[in-house]
């Protein structure tokens, strides 16, 4: 089950996104789910000033696919900006599409969101999804959850 919350707070927008389970979750989920959560870290490790985002999704890629996740080219990565809108980019209108998608410069003091969605294989979705501030030495999250597999257990 995905769980996408959105919403403002004083007129700034949130994004946060956790993949949570009804009953236990099979071992095999288990291990997509940890494995794509070390994807996310490697990523937001990755992101600090002068750090290009259009670089992230590689990351993630490579870790998938060398943890042996089936099919990780149905992992989509997305760091955008976040702020009085829920999705900006750094451009000019119309930032949207390719133009977002094909990444921007990681600058000091800005807000982004990195989300963090695979829907390939057979065991189903998984998405993770922080809000960051970027500072010198790296990007420091907004939120307390855990990126744990939430639900029973």
């Amino acid at each position: 089950m995905i769980l996408e919350t959105q919403g403002t707070c004083e007129d700034i927008w949130i994004d946060i996104n956790r993949t949570a389970t009804i009953g236990p979750p099979s071992p095999a989920y288990q291990h997509l789910h940890d494995t794509l959560r070390d994807a996310f870290e490697m990523m937001v490790d990755a992101m600090r000033p002068g750090a290009f985002t259009g670089d992230l999704p590689r990351i993630a890629h490579r870790h998938l696919e060398s943890a042996g996740i089936p099919v990780p080219d149905k992992l989509l990565v997305l760091a955008h900006g976040i702020g009085h809108m829920t999705l900006e980019f750094p451009f000019a209108f119309p930032a949207q599409g390719r133009a977002g998608a094909a990444g921007f410069e990681i600058e000091q003091n800005m807000v982004l969101s990195l989300d963090c969605l695979y829907f390939g294989g057979e065991l189903g979705p998984c998405h993770m999804e922080n809000v960051y501030i970027i500072e010198q030495d790296g990007a420091h999250s907004t939120y307390q959850t855990p990126l744990q597999l939430l639900g029973p257990r």
